[in-house]
């Protein structure tokens, strides 16, 4: 039939081949929905960077709650911008008695507040696409550049929070081993014991810190103080025999037990944060708030002269870099409106341990005004050498020239560190109660932002955060806010990589 083929016979078909095209939405398309959808990965490994370099990130919590950081986060605000935290003090009036009447003889309640103020702080690290091509590390530094700013963010973050403890310490809380009344009254015998834990505690519990729920998610709370130190200053405890008597009696038995796998565990109401301080390798402060410490810059010789004493563990370190910010009497900036000089008329002093060289071991002392630590050298008003001669003198302080243990004479890479006026090193120990610490975060808690300039040759990374740290005071009732929420404990240290005494 016509236009009928048998099923045998095949139309002429020019068959083709079939291309299938796939629909890729772009990266473009998936930023315009949220701009958060791309480099999600990379932004949490920043986060996770900042994080890890501050210790207090993991005791943050909601205001009132049993942790001893407390975070407010108001996103509108912004840098020089103020958070307020409220207080109200507790009633003190004599109430009525019997049929006395208590209408209009009501106590009126005492509202005080302070404020924490936050600023913007950025940070950066650039190189060039010749960097990364010609240096042979030059990926790897790539790789390596935005993790390191995210990290001195933590290492900052964390910083100024024990700057923040420091600076605030008043009588109300600030307590010395011994009741010693100031810093210049501590011996080396002085040191971190039990006994000072245990007054801490009671301390705290006079002043209204209320204990911190040390135990996990999950588990039943247990209420206790966390007291924080430092591992050169934890040391004395380990030859304290009311403490190895508690570990031996009181302890796990067998290989958990401290004595045998290190470290510490609690004590009359407190537990031991154990803070490992790490002298990174950094052109920067090395060491923590809580010990104070620089490696020595140029190197000292001899002399009668009013030196400035220069940092960084190399000559010629450079003018800016704040190493010894750390260190009483140097204008350490929280916010951009903080200044930038010392005022500070008071005499400190410190000791530079000799590590190497012919004089190992020996070590020199030094004073200076607060006002000559401009946190990046101090210019020392006296020293202490052989025999008297312009700014060299026999005996400074509570310490005189022993040629057995003094030296004037330093390299480059030498120990410096705070000390008082009998030559004793000094450090800190926080025992901390709820809301101890207060951290307001802005409208940026930390961002990481790439910059590029001269057709992409040159490449930045960089951070900005919005945040403010403060302490937990009172309503002010007294006539200021006085912090409450802590003890300071100021006390004689030696440190493992300069045992002086």
């Amino acid at each position: 039939m016509p236009g009928i083929r048998p099923v045998n016979e095949q139309p002429n078909i020019q068959y083709m081949p079939t291309r299938n095209h796939i629909t890729a939405t772009g990266l473009e398309t998936y930023r315009a929905v949220a701009a958060s959808n791309v480099g999600q990965l990379f932004s949490r490994f920043i986060d996770l960077a900042v994080e890890e370099e501050d210790l207090f990130s993991l005791l943050e919590g909601d205001e009132n709650s049993d942790r001893p950081v407390w975070i407010k986060t108001d996103l509108s605000k912004g840098g020089g911008d103020k958070v307020f935290f409220n207080t109200i003090a507790s009633l003190g009036g004599d109430g009525v008695h019997g049929d006395e009447v208590l209408e209009g003889n009501e106590e009126a309640l005492t509202i005080g507040s302070y404020s924490c103020q936050v600023d913007f702080i950025r940070h950066a690290v650039g190189l060039t696409k010749k960097d990364i091509e010609f240096l042979a590390a030059g990926r790897s530094i790539e790789a390596a550049a935005a993790p390191l700013v995210a990290k001195w963010l933590g290492r900052k973050r964390q910083r100024d929070l024990l700057m923040k403890f420091i600076t605030s310490g008043v009588g109300l809380n600030t307590i010395r081993p011994n009741n010693k009344a100031t810093r210049d009254d501590l011996s080396a015998d002085d040191a971190l014991s039990t006994g000072i834990i245990a007054q801490s505690n009671a301390i705290a519990t006079s002043i209204g810190a209320r204990p911190v729920n040390i135990m996990a998610t999950g588990y039943s709370k247990v209420f206790e103080y966390l007291f924080l130190a430092t591992e050169d200053s934890l040391a004395p405890l380990a030859n304290s025999s009311s403490w190895l008597q508690a570990q031996q009696s009181a302890g796990l038995r067998g290989d958990e037990n401290v004595l045998f796998r290190g470290g510490y565990t609690r004590w009359n109401g407190s537990t031991i944060l154990h803070h490992k301080v790490v002298d990174a390798d950094t052109p920067g402060p090395i060491g923590s708030p809580l010990l104070p410490k620089a490696l020595l810059g140029d190197a000292i010789a001899a002399g009668t002269t009013a030196i400035a004493v220069t940092g960084g563990g190399r000559a010629a370190s450079g003018a800016a870099n704040k190493y010894f910010e750390c260190f009483s009497g140097a204008p350490y900036r929280y916010l951009e409106t903080d200044s930038a000089t010392s005022t500070d008329a008071n005499t400190y002093y410190f000791v530079v341990v000799n590590v190497s060289g012919a004089d190992k071991g020996k070590w020199g002392f030094y004073s200076y005004t607060g006002s000559a630590n401009d946190g990046n050298k101090i210019t020392v008003t006296e020293r202490l050498g052989a025999a008297a001669s312009g700014a060299r003198v026999t005996t400074l302080g509570g310490v005189t020239w022993n040629a057995a243990k003094n030296t004037d004479v330093h390299p480059t890479g030498s120990v410096v560190l705070q000390a008082n006026k009998n030559g004793v090193p000094i450090g800190y120990s926080v025992c901390m109660g709820a809301g101890a610490g207060l951290r307001a975060y802005g409208s940026l808690r930390h961002e990481l932002v790439q910059n590029t300039s001269d057709y992409g040759h040159r490449m930045g990374w960089a951070y900005q955060s919005i945040y403010g740290q403060q302490v937990r005071r009172d309503s002010g009732i007294t006539g200021s806010n006085q912090p409450r929420g802590y003890v300071l404990v100021e006390h004689a240290v030696s440190v493992a990589n300069a045992p002086m005494l």
